[in-house]
């Protein structure tokens, strides 16, 4: 679609002298022209949204254009998002004087954003969201006094956020995210008083977070994490109480949890502090923030002397409680088994202890439970069984034991059920076949002992399967060939026995581990697709090498013999020097080497003598 402009404005002047009278009337040619310019630097349109755009028909009947009611014949609206449109976006659009909402979100329009926006006195919404635009952000568009909305998060937007939006006195969103912004938060952004939303998230800001954000007293939504943002949070933001999502993880920010932010801030539903150097304990009064439903406060410093805080149970609308990594201490407090909205928890890498509430059981819309890395001892309980919504269970690297509870095998696990690195005793529960559509499956590094049940083979999706360390015996079962989509099979450090079964090069397994069994007869080698190979031992039946080798072995004969030559020779004089000086000076009283009958021999790790015999081949040794 790429012409001269200047060509292009002809032939739009010149069609538009041929209009008919009847259709001049009904539109206006300074909305048309900028229009068929917008369609013009669209490059490509695979689903047909401007298909419409031609003047067979009035402008305010084309796909996404909406006209005015007061102003009938000029455009008001350019609803155009998610249609895969790629090119650029047209200069001329400042020339729609009553337009007042722009959509194009969700596409690839690239290049930089006009200056000519600035035009749109109207406008009161800018969706440019996830395009490729580049450049910094028109100064322009300060001039738009009327916008509310703007939104260009995920471009390809730099520089810094310009000074002369201050002026946009009634912005009340602002989204800037996952952008290459840079430079300090400005002060001004505090002058923005009418702003309810605003999205800095994933730019490249440093610094502190201005103190002047507090005077955002409307805000709701404030997200400024993956930055690089330094000190503390001001101290004035946490008593913004309209706030119900405050997100400023993933940055280097420290301080301590103000103990009253329950109070504070008592709309607060999303609150994420996560990857970040906070210290001192969890503030009891979190649990009066009752509308909360996502806790993210993971990979700080926290260190809490004792529980959870208690009356967590309070906050009955949780869907998604974080705390991994975080030096918690103490036991799990019953009142989570009252979280029944609770869909995530995550409390990996702790330190916490004692037993799992029997009445976790009650999480029934629980479908991700995290718990690895802490000191959790004593039996899993049964009533997890009742969970029927899990999908991933980790409850590794803690010091639970007893058997594996048949009950807590649920079908619906489909990710991960990780159980290693624990004390479980006895069998492998035959109860493991329910997981048809679990994917990862580790049990290693327990204590279970008996045979590999055969049930194994009914978990058709698994790619992964960890049962090492433990003590397994008997034989590999025949029924897990049926494990066609394995990738990964460790049985290392068992008692398993009897033969290595050629179903496993069927398996198209990437890593395989049977090392530290007690396998007998002659094991199964596959080097197929290694057409390359030649000789070895008759066994592997290659193809022998052919003189080619030798050839190639020959040529290069000369330039070898050019290099070592001189090299031997230098060294060999070396050598001599060596030896004259050794003989001039002094020996001193050192061990002897040890020796055989009197003749000293060298001492040789295991490396140097597998190299000097070529892996220990009949024809070194």
């Amino acid at each position: 679609m790429a012409k001269s402009i200047n060509i292009f404005s002809f032939l739009i002047f010149f069609s538009l002298a041929l209009y008919s009278p009847a259709t001049c009337s009904r539109s206006n040619q300074t909305d048309l022209f900028s229009l068929l310019a917008f369609k013009e630097a669209v490059d490509v349109d695979p689903n047909g949204a401007l298909n419409s755009w031609n003047q067979t028909t009035n402008f305010c009947t084309w796909n996404g254009i909406t006209c005015g009611r007061k102003h009938p014949n000029r455009v008001v609206a350019i609803k155009l998002d998610s249609q895969r449109l790629i090119g650029s976006l047209s200069s001329h659009v400042g020339n729609l004087s009553f337009l007042r909402l722009i959509d194009i979100q969700n596409n690839n329009f690239n290049g930089r954003i006009p200056q000519e926006i600035g035009l749109l006195r109207r406008v009161e919404y800018l969706e440019f969201s996830k395009n490729s635009f580049l450049g910094t952000i028109p100064k322009n568009i300060s001039q738009c006094r009327n916008l509310i909305y703007m939104n260009l998060n995920d471009n390809n937007l730099s520089g810094s956020i310009p000074p002369e939006l201050r002026f946009l006195e009634k912005l009340s969103d602002l989204g800037l995210a996952n952008n290459k912004i840079s430079g300090l938060i400005p002060q001004f952004i505090g002058n923005l008083t009418s702003l309810r939303q605003l999205n800095l998230r994933s730019c490249d800001f440093n610094g502190e977070i201005p103190e002047s954000l507090a005077q955002l007293r409307r805000l709701r939504f404030l997200s400024l994490g993956e930055n690089n943002l330094t000190g503390t949070i001001p101290p004035s933001l946490f008593n913004i109480s309209t706030i119900e999502y405050f997100i400023v993880d993933f940055n280097s920010l420290h301080g301590s949890i103000p103990s009253n932010i329950g109070l504070t801030l008592p709309n607060l539903r999303f609150l994420s502090l996560g990857m970040n150097k906070f210290s001192g304990s969890l503030p009891i009064s979190l649990s009066n923030a009752s509308l909360l439903e996502t806790i993210v406060l993971s990979f700080n410093r926290f260190n809490v002397r004792g529980n959870i805080p208690s009356g967590i149970e309070n906050l009955v609308g949780l869907t998604f409680l974080h705390l991994s990594n975080s030096y918690l201490e103490g036991s799990i407090p019953p009142g989570i088994g009252k979280l029944f909205n609770l869909n995530i928890l995550n409390l990996a890498e702790n330190r916490f202890t004692g037993e799992l509430p029997s009445l976790f059981g009650n999480l029934s819309l629980i479908n991700k439970l995290n718990l690895p890395g802490n000191n959790f001892s004593g039996a899993i309980p049964k009533s997890l069984g009742n969970c029927t919504n899990m999908l991933q269970v980790d409850l590794s690297e803690n010091n639970f034991n007893g058997p594996i509870p048949p009950e807590i095998l649920i079908s619906t696990i489909s990710i991960s059920l990780y159980l290693s690195y624990n004390a479980f005793t006895g069998s492998i529960p035959v109860e493991v076949g329910s997981l048809k559509n679990l994917a990862r499956l580790d049990f290693s590094n327990n204590r279970l002992s008996g045979l590999i049940p055969d049930s194994l083979g009914k978990c058709v999706s698994l790619e992964e399967l960890h049962l090492e360390g433990n003590l397994l015996e008997g034989h590999i079962p025949q029924v897990l060939s049926s494990l066609m989509g394995l990738a990964n099979l460790d049985l290392s450090r068992n008692n398993l026995s009897g033969t290595i079964p050629s179903f496993l090069d069927l398996l198209q397994l990437e890593q395989l581990n049977l090392s530290f069994n007690s396998f007998q007869g002659q094991t199964a080698i596959s080097l197929q697709g290694n057409n390359e190979l030649c000789g070895g031992i008759l066994e592997l039946d290659l193809r022998p090498c052919t003189s080619s080798s030798v050839s190639t072995l020959t040529k290069i004969l000369p330039t070898l013999a050019k290099i070592v030559i001189p090299i031997a020779g230098v060294a060999a004089l070396l050598c001599l020097v060596v030896f004259l000086y050794k003989r001039r000076t002094p020996k001193k009283n050192t061990s002897s080497p040890p020796s055989l009958n009197g003749i000293p021999f060298l001492r040789l790790s295991y490396s140097d003598l597998l190299k000097a015999t070529s892996g220990f081949a009949e024809t070194s040794l």
